[in-house]
């Protein structure tokens, strides 16, 4: 299968990318990464760097404040229970990163769970490789790592 846009990268700006894609029914597909203990160890688990920061105070649109009902009607049960308590100023990353990663389906885009490990760029349309040995080819690609 070809893709027609193919994302990889799963923190700000891959997310952004995501939802800007999907808006303009480029039928996008996001590669977050894979959860594994190497990704783990490297701290490029999906969700990006945010995922590891307790507090986001500077990020458009969550300012300094209590966030706790916004959060508790916006991110789904099953995925709340996995995040860190924090304080009720501002907002964590993995919420932020989470609320970013729902925006994005909620318009379309779909979502896999691996790495890319090879693309070769040496002809259209694009060849890429993921951990898990699939090869696939798509039109355009977003490295937003």
């Amino acid at each position: 299968m070809t893709e027609r846009i193919t994302i990889i990268g799963s923190g700000p700006a891959g997310w952004t990318a995501a939802i800007y894609a999907a808006r303009a029914e480029l039928k996008p597909v996001v590669y977050e990464g894979a959860f594994n203990e190497e990704n783990r160890q490297k701290g490029t688990l999906p969700l990006g760097q945010l995922s590891l920061t307790t507090e986001v105070e500077n990020f458009p649109g969550f300012p300094f404040g209590d966030m706790t009902g916004y959060l508790d009607t916006s991110i789904e049960e099953s995925k709340r229970k996995y995040m860190a308590p924090h304080g009720k100023h501002g907002v964590s990353g993995p919420e932020l990163m989470e609320l970013m990663r729902q925006q994005a389906t909620n318009f379309g885009t779909r979502i896999v769970t691996d790495d890319i490990v090879d693309v070769d760029t040496s002809k259209r349309p694009f060849k890429l490789t993921t951990l898990g040995g699939e090869t696939f080819e798509s039109h355009a690609i977003i490295i937003a790592t």
